[in-house]
């Protein structure tokens, strides 16, 4: 849907619950409807399998 009335979504993922495995994917399908103009995490950032990421990826 590359054009000038793609649709604009938010994709917002629940990082305590997602795989980081799955991201490229996601986004791959996302990007058959539209554009992702924005993009959240959300999580606890304060615990140790989160803070690494957060760190490094987002």
């Amino acid at each position: 849907m590359a054009n000038s009335h793609a649709a604009k979504l938010a994709v917002l993922i629940d990082a305590d619950n997602a795989q980081p495995a799955t991201i490229d994917g996601l986004l791959a399908e996302v990007a058959r409807y539209g554009t992702a103009h924005v993009k959240r995490a959300y999580g606890d950032w304060t615990c140790t399998n989160l803070c690494a990421a957060g760190r490094n990826s987002y």
